[in-house]
């Protein structure tokens, strides 16, 4: 809140003295710096939100929202008036101000142009496009492939600057908090691959409602902590963010960076001391949010991947259970095909077995193996 109100100070103070500058009575240029304070930094006042923002709910779960959609309709706004300008005027100077320093700061993945792709509507389109002209035994991917090739064709670390910004040159990452990438999204980003659909409801929960449903969430997750005697993680959930930050850091440096899972990404003795210290003084460090990013690309490949083999192994344990042998011919081109693009994962004779004999007996009404000892402990057996 201090910042915001420094801000908005700063920004009166400096319109007010260029109008003045400029020759203006007191009148003008106060209105001036009205203007350019609502046209930048947002009129948040009750009288300038929806009727579904206002009121005690409408704080507490859209306030956050306010700036999101506030910069959403500047942008496109500004992206309109700069089309229609005639010749390289101020429109056009700002827009390509605005493209500049958020490609510098936050990175390909922070500029507004990634609205263009990073929205819902585009991931369905371009889910379809894989779908139909993609190959399945090789996941496509727009956002891993395209970083890829960034990184391919200019080096790991330039490649990783035109991503995320020149802070990643100093081992910092702001490209998430300062980008304007995701100002179309609902919800950003996607749950971590493994979920139950239990954690996924809970991810996007907190996700849609923001700050008031994290801060219960923690609550009642650091409860759950300190009833198991975990202490650490009780006042990491619990305590003021200076706090919490301050716990990350000397886990960083005790831990490594540790990914969702507990499955260390980078062990201790590879952290960089400068990681260390942004992580004490709450700022992401890039080399963590490069791991992050490699595991959830990996995460989501591995999904991917056994999908399809589960796909390809059910396609032919249907054929061979309805003895259709035009399908099940079709259905082991599919496996073999899989094999010569996978050679380390490839179907085997005996999955396959084994995958039909499992049907043959779930069709039958029988019990697996694993079924059968689970219903037993159930019942109290031995």
């Amino acid at each position: 809140q201090k910042s915001e109100a420094g801000s908005r100070r700063a920004a009166a103070v400096a319109s007010f003295k260029l109008a003045m500058a400029r020759g203006n009575d007191f009148a003008i240029a106060n209105d001036y710096a009205a203007d350019i304070i609502s046209d930048t930094l947002g009129d948040f006042t009750s009288e300038n939100r929806p009727q579904i923002l206002r009121g005690n709910v409408g704080r507490l779960f859209g306030q956050f929202r306010f700036f999101q959609v506030h910069m959403l309709g500047k942008t496109i706004q500004l992206a309109k008036d700069a089309y229609q300008e005639e010749g390289w005027g101020e429109r056009k100077k700002e827009m390509a101000y605005m493209l500049t320093m958020s490609l510098g700061l936050a990175g390909a993945a922070g500029t507004p142009l990634t609205m263009l792709v990073a929205n819902p509507a585009s991931s369905a389109i371009l889910a379809g496009i894989a779908l139909a002209f993609g190959d399945p035994d090789d996941p496509w991917d727009l956002e891993r492939d395209a970083a890829q090739f960034v990184r391919e064709a200019l080096g790991e670390e330039a490649g990783n600057t035109v991503l995320y910004g020149l802070p990643t040159l100093f081992g910092i990452d702001v490209h998430k908090r300062i980008g304007l990438g995701g100002l179309s999204n609902i919800v950003n980003g996607e749950p971590p691959p493994g979920m139950t659909a239990t954690e996924k409801a809970q991810w996007y929960a907190g996700r849609l409602a923001g700050p008031a449903f994290g801060i219960v969430s923690d609550a009642m997750r650091g409860a759950d902590a300190l009833a198991e005697g975990d202490l650490v993680e009780f006042t990491k959930l619990t305590s003021p963010k200076i706090l919490k930050d301050f716990i990350k850091g000397t886990e960083l440096y005790d831990k490594g960076a540790v990914g969702a899972g507990g499955r260390t990404m980078i062990q201790p003795e590879d952290i960089s001391p400068t990681s260390i210290a942004l992580q004490l003084l709450g700022i992401n460090p890039a080399e963590v949010m490069l791991a992050q990013e490699e595991r959830r690309d990996v995460a989501k490949l591995s999904t991917e991947i056994r999908q399809r083999r589960s796909l390809l192994l059910r396609r032919v344990t249907e054929a061979t259970l309805e003895n259709d042998f035009d399908a099940r011919e079709e259905a082991l081109e599919g496996v073999n095909a899989w094999g010569l693009k996978n050679p380390g994962m490839k179907i085997t004779q005996s999955e396959l077995l084994e995958a039909v004999k499992r049907g043959r007996k779930a069709r039958a009404g029988e019990l697996s193996e694993r079924e059968a000892a689970l219903l037993k402990r159930v019942r109290g057996g031995d």
